[in-house]
């Protein structure tokens, strides 16, 4: 907590897993930034809602960021990197994305997902 304002959610499974934990970064109380976890307690996606519409327009995996770009709740923009910096820098420059096709979004497409980087609640938009 910060100003006694609530400002990480943990969601817990039996065992102590953590399935998701939700971050309020700038203290408002709207939680922008979405963390799942897989079996190994690893974050496997990273979801982010900018503009509080309560849909994520930037969507982060190990090598990969998807975006809503027109914040429609259809990511049309894909990124794909090495590190989670570039792909960061991707993200908010907006550089080096290409066109996403529905059909090739994993967000939209949870079987599209390495089994390494699927989250243990899987959520579909």
């Amino acid at each position: 907590t910060k100003n006694g304002k609530i400002d990480t959610i943990r969601w817990l499974l039996p065992n102590d897993f953590i399935a998701l934990t939700q971050t309020d970064k700038d203290n408002d109380g709207f939680f922008e930034s979405t963390n799942y976890y897989n079996i190994q307690k690893r974050i496997v996606r990273t979801e982010v809602d900018s503009n509080k519409d309560g849909k994520p327009d930037t969507i982060y995996w190990n090598n990969r960021v998807e975006i809503d770009s027109n914040y429609d709740g259809i990511p049309d923009l894909v990124g794909k990197a090495d590190s989670d910096l570039e792909l960061r820098k991707m993200a908010m420059d907006r550089k080096s994305l290409s066109p996403l096709k529905k059909e090739e979004s994993w967000i939209l497409n949870s079987s599209l997902i390495p089994k390494s980087e699927r989250a243990i609640i899987q959520i579909d938009l």
